[in-house]
């Protein structure tokens, strides 16, 4: 792979153009795309939106990707469950699908019906964090607050041009879960580079990442271990943008370098789902449709090919 700036941006161009064409190529017959396969199935309408999002920046170039978003976004509108969106049809309502689904919708289509709010509030807890599911005791530790959620939540409701009340409400909440032990911790991943990504792009939406989270972000990824995974690798790629690192460069080539000849990303086995009443058991998966790793590697690209421009 070269290593010249200019050689690595022609390489990033070539990769995400490749990795969209993946994408593209993999989408049913109904709008949607597949990943995962956990005990209730594989999911549907969460893996529909966080591909869909992922393709959003070629809707304006590409006549193939704005009629997959198009399809997609009637996919997700289909598999709307009541009070929002679920892993997959078999599964109830979460906080995690529906913020993903809520932001595809709103950036894709123009019907004024999603109410965000409406259906995201009963998830938020009193200090603005966001559960995954809402009765504890129905299920456990999924219904605690968790660090990749909340975010989540967060940008699903700025998409959605939700109240600024709630909007500030989950930012405190965000600002008071950082660390300087962890960043963000993890609850469905076996790495916190996932909930670190997700709540910087949060921050740097509504207010901007402070100075004293960039640095200690900064400083996190200067002592970190090669990634182990394509999928570590991209959220650390997004992660060194987002506080403008200077391990963007390596990253970006060892993601490209990563990349198959078909155009995805290898999976990656960092799916942690804990039992929900004993966190110390848990099952740990991998993307086997290549769907969601390529679509975050092709966010990390895209995230990079946006700062050169």
């Amino acid at each position: 792979m070269p290593s010249r700036p200019s050689d690595l941006g022609a390489g990033a161009r070539h990769a995400a153009a490749r990795g969209c064409a993946f994408l593209l190529s993999r989408q049913d017959a109904g709008g949607s795309w597949h990943d995962y396969e956990l005990e209730p199935g594989s999911s549907d309408a969460w893996i529909t939106a966080y591909a869909g999002l992922s393709l959003l920046r070629d809707r304006a170039s590409s006549r193939q990707a704005d009629h997959a978003i198009r399809r997609a976004a009637a996919a997700i509108w289909r598999l709307r469950q009541p009070g929002g969106w679920g892993y997959n049809a078999r599964t109830a309502v979460d906080a995690d699908s529906s913020a993903w689904c809520i932001r595809m919708l709103a950036a894709s289509t123009s019907r004024g019906d999603l109410d965000a709010e409406g259906v995201l509030a009963p998830f938020l807890t009193d200090s603005g964090a966001a559960r995954t599911f809402i009765s504890s005791d129905r299920f456990g530790s999924w219904a605690a607050q968790h660090a990749e959620v909340t975010p989540a939540v967060g940008l699903a409701l700025l998409a959605a041009a939700a109240g600024r009340p709630s909007i500030a409400r989950v930012r405190r909440a965000v600002l008071d879960a950082h660390s300087a032990d962890c960043g963000w911790p993890a609850f469905w991943w076996t790495t916190p580079a996932y909930a670190i990504a997700r709540n910087l792009a949060f921050l740097a939406q509504p207010g901007g990442i402070s100075a004293h989270i960039a640095d200690q972000e900064t400083g996190r990824l200067s002592r970190q271990a090669a990634p182990g995974s394509a999928f570590e690798c991209a959220e650390s790629l997004a992660i060194a943008r987002h506080v403008h690192s200077g391990r963007a460069t390596a990253l970006l080539a060892a993601l490209l370098d990563m990349q198959e000849p078909q155009g995805s990303w290898p999976p990656s086995r960092v799916l942690c789902v804990p039992a929900q009443h004993d966190r110390a058991l848990r099952t740990v998966h991998d993307d086997c449709r290549r769907i969601f790793g390529t679509a975050t590697a092709l966010n990390a690209i895209r995230l990079c090919l946006d700062a050169a421009a």
